[in-house]
């Protein structure tokens, strides 16, 4: 049971790491949330946390260690699929609605990540914008 709670935690975090949730939290709090702010740190304490108080034993506990351990290194992989995911969105977006709208920028507000203030700087929710080059589609234009 603590296995499928724990890979529900760990793509928890990570989506909300990822969705900009926890940056926005800070933003809001005033205050650095250092665990939070990272999505293997977020599932290893969670997931470990969960555990322990779910299985006092000390096989339990250890148990819950090691699969706060191999979550934590999973949630990585999670955030790394959701990186590839977006990109792929936003390319795929840009390709289909640039013609319709007239320029790419006119999407709306939720569906662009712009940071007002410095859009330039590195985002600190650990998303992997940035990373990759935006990925080229070949469609085939659609006749009027």
């Amino acid at each position: 049971m603590l296995v499928q709670y724990g890979i529900l935690l760990a793509f928890s975090c990570v989506a909300m790491n990822h969705l900009g949730l926890i940056a926005t939290a800070e933003r809001i709090l005033r205050h650095k949330l250092p665990v939070l702010n990272c999505a293997k740190c977020s599932t290893f304490w969670l997931t470990f946390g969960y555990g322990c108080l779910h299985d006092t034993t000390t096989s339990g506990i250890i148990i819950s260690l090691a699969v706060a351990f191999a979550l934590a290194y999973l949630a990585i992989w999670i955030e790394l699929l959701m990186g590839g995911i977006d990109k792929i969105y936003i390319s795929l977006y840009d390709t289909l609605y640039a013609a319709e709208t007239g320029a790419a920028t006119n999407a709306a507000a939720s569906e662009r990540e712009e940071n007002p203030d410095n859009a330039d700087a590195d985002s600190s929710d650990g998303s992997v914008s940035g990373v990759w080059e935006p990925l080229k589609f070949n469609l085939p234009k659609q006749q009027k």
